[in-house]
């Protein structure tokens, strides 16, 4: 578990951690398969740590997720539930290293940058949440999955907008 009085240089470890993982392994030979775990063990994690997720196990949810990040640290929702289980704990500068993860994994995706503002927002820190929607909304990338996601990064553009006026 990441402690809350030192989430900075428990999170750069984790960072660091990926990274050597990233060098060590190549996509056939990767942390899942040298820790002897089956596709179905990974999608069996996955399913706990979203349900921990789902009723709001927020410290829970960060837990199993950065273990998932850690053993396979190029699956984007991975990141994307991690930033979202360190957002529900209150963590902000956790989740927004996450979501910067998983905008290195995926940089196409807007759904890292809309958290991200979201997380800006809860620092009250209106510019650089403007400046994450203006990346999730800088292209045009048309795949169906994504259109919430974008209706999301203008509803917050808005909501910016109305603030400041």
């Amino acid at each position: 578990m990441i402690d809350a009085e030192q989430p900075d240089d428990a999170f750069q470890e984790v960072i660091e951690l990926t990274s050597a993982i990233g060098a060590r392994f190549s996509p056939r030979n990767n942390l899942q398969s040298e820790l002897g775990l089956s596709s179905r063990e990974m999608a069996k994690f996955w399913e706990v740590s979203c349900k921990f997720l789902k009723q709001k196990r927020f410290s829970e949810a960060a837990d199993a997720f950065l273990f998932l990040a850690t053993i396979d640290p190029q699956n984007v929702g991975y990141w994307l539930n991690l930033g979202m289980a360190e957002y529900g704990c209150n963590r902000p500068s956790l989740a927004l290293k996450a979501f910067g993860m998983a905008c290195i994994v995926d940089p196409d995706n807007p759904a890292p940058h809309v958290y991200a503002a979201e997380c800006y927002m809860a620092k009250e820190d209106l510019n650089k949440a403007v400046d994450s929607l203006k990346l999730a909304l800088v292209d045009d990338i048309d795949r169906q999955e994504l259109t919430v996601i974008k209706k999301r990064a203008m509803d917050l553009t808005k909501v910016i907008k109305n603030f400041r006026s």
